[in-house]
């Protein structure tokens, strides 16, 4: 039996990120004033600002695959409806975040299929009411009911289900059968509807029609696709450039951009900074432009913000004008670019474009944000999951230690540190083994940086005392080992410890190791005074990328 190492232990945990800027949320300037700043939409176009709780809009793990079918019902007119909506489905995802895929092989049933997210059909075109008070619908028009009245006639009608994960529309036979131009307006009209829009009427005070969207597109604007005839204006038949940008919004903006800086001075050593997400897909590339006076550099960063000594790509041309691209892996979600400009010496910084590539085929995509599970990478020598996702677990990849009797480590040890080896020494189900890790995003969405997550580790341990498990967080792989937190095991034998932790901006990639140890007198992520009872593992995940925006500093 181990005798167990008398001495003072002190128990606790210690949770958080130690060091300075641990993110462009998070860093301070002198004085302690927040060093960035994001920019919401202002003046004459200023959007209504639609990010809240309770949103009615496609949820992002789905936006990028909404997959449509159009309803056999059609008859003889549903060519013409798939043509329409191709169109309407082109207009709305050309420079959104927004994918559409339509199944031309489900005809037959598509008002109910579970199989898509989006279901056309045709819609009933007129009611009518007996005496009875019993209403019947009819999808072919006709001029008079069985009781010799007025068939009351029924709009078209699109919306998103509370949920979030599907949406219908319902076109009328007098839409169907109207001019294709005319169908083609009315399809871009009802999918914004389908996607979570409004009338716009609301909000120009011509009606209180809100009953099919989740909120308005856009602020005023009587351009909008979402504009109906009761404000006695000329209908708009395409998406306004408002239309567009409300739409951006909610969903993400695509589209190359430029800032237009009324000549903003920079003195020598300043920094101009911005951070955006990318398109999805495979392919794709990021460029980005600027022009002004004096000696102005450009540094991009994928996944982290550049500085004068680590970056993805530069150009530091003797000018102003100086420009970059840089060719993007396709991660599952894209990733986070970092754009700085760096003040070589004093000058004006006058234009800044940043541009970026549509999506590309949804199928290359991801369509839904789910738990993953890892597989082992022999890369980076530890278990990888390759997706980002809500959570990802090791499975039963680190069940073990080493070459312990009993309980042998598959691909042990699961780490790519060479002077920090598994001990081999016990037996297994009774002495020091990590069993398990599993990373979970604390906030239901995927994992991604400034965001916060619980790790729970699964282990075997032999003593309350004498056993000490330490976890550390890094940010991308070759990055530093942060150590979040430290904790004796609340139980002999199998027993599960979870941590909260912050992730931070780093690469695509990010990881955390678990150190299990007997007897530890000292904390280290690779310990050099390891005793044959260690057990130490990592699990590599896949993050999302945060936000797009500009930040100043």
């Amino acid at each position: 039996m181990r005798a167990i190492k008398s001495g003072i232990v002190l128990v606790g945990i210690g949770i958080g990120i130690s060091g300075a800027g641990c993110g462009p949320l998070e860093d301070s300037g002198p004085g302690g004033q927040p060093d960035v700043v994001v920019l919401q939409p202002s003046g004459p176009a200023a959007l209504t600002q639609i990010f809240d709780g309770g949103e009615r809009r496609w949820r992002d793990e789905v936006k990028l695959d909404i997959s449509y079918c159009v309803d056999s019902g059609f008859g003889a007119d549903r060519a013409k409806v798939v043509t329409a909506m191709a169109g309407a489905t082109a207009d709305w995802s050309k420079d959104v975040q927004i994918a559409f895929r339509y199944v031309s092989t489900i005809t037959d049933g598509c008002q109910s299929s579970t199989a898509v997210r989006l279901h056309v059909f045709p819609g009933a075109s007129y009611a009518c009411t007996d005496a009875s008070g019993t209403t019947s619908y009819q999808y072919q028009p006709r001029t008079i009911c069985p009781d010799g009245s007025t068939p009351a006639l029924l709009p078209n009608t699109g919306g998103l289900d509370p949920s979030g994960l599907s949406a219908a529309i319902a076109f009328v036979f007098g839409s169907v059968t109207a001019d294709p131009a005319e169908l083609l307006h009315i399809a871009r009209h009802e999918l914004g509807h389908a996607l979570g829009f409004d009338h716009e009427d609301g909000t120009l005070g011509c009606s209180g029609n809100h009953s099919v969207g989740g909120h308005p597109l856009t602020a005023p604007d009587p351009n909008s696709i979402m504009l109906t005839s009761s404000c006695g204006l000329p209908v708009p038949t395409t998406l306004s450039a408002l239309d567009r940008q409300g739409a951006g919004i909610l969903y993400g903006h695509i589209d190359p951009s430029s800032i237009s800086i009324p000549g903003e001075t920079m003195a020598k050593g300043a920094w101009f900074s911005s951070v955006t997400s990318v398109a999805l897909g495979a392919n794709r590339s990021f460029t980005s432009t600027i022009s002004g006076s004096g000696n102005l550099d450009l540094y991009v960063g994928v996944g982290f913000e550049p500085t004068l000594t680590r970056f993805t790509k530069a150009s530091r041309g003797l000018g102003a004008s100086e420009r970059v691209t840089v060719n993007l892996p396709p991660y599952p979600f894209g990733q986070d670019v970092f754009v700085s400009v760096f003040a070589q010496s004093a000058g004006v910084l006058k234009t800044w474009t940043l541009s970026t590539g549509h999506l590309a085929n949804p199928l290359d995509l991801v369509a839904r944000i789910g738990a993953e599970t890892a597989a082992y990478d022999a890369t980076q020598k530890r278990p990888l999951c390759a997706r980002a996702g809500v959570s990802c677990a090791s499975g039963t990849l680190l069940r073990g230690r080493g070459a312990l009797a009993g309980g042998p480590e598959s691909n042990a040890p699961n780490h790519a540190d060479t002077a920090c080896a598994d001990g081999d020494v016990g037996d297994y189900g009774s002495d020091e083994s990590i069993e398990a890790i599993r990373v979970t995003s604390a906030d239901s969405g995927p994992l991604r940086a400034t965001a916060s997550a619980n790790v729970a580790v699964d282990l075997v341990a032999f003593s309350t005392l004498a056993d000490r498990l330490e976890l550390y967080y890094q940010s991308e792989p070759g990055a530093p080992w942060w150590l979040m937190a430290t904790g004796f095991p609340p139980a002999t034998g199998r027993t599960t410890m979870t941590f909260p932790i912050s992730l931070r901006y780093g690469g695509p990639v990010q990881a955390v190791r678990a150190v299990f140890r007997y007897n530890a007198a000292s904390s280290s992520a690779c310990p050099s005074d390891g005793s044959v009872f260690d057990d130490i593992d990592d699990l590599a995940f896949t993050v999302a990328p945060v936000y797009a925006g500009y930040t100043f500093k």
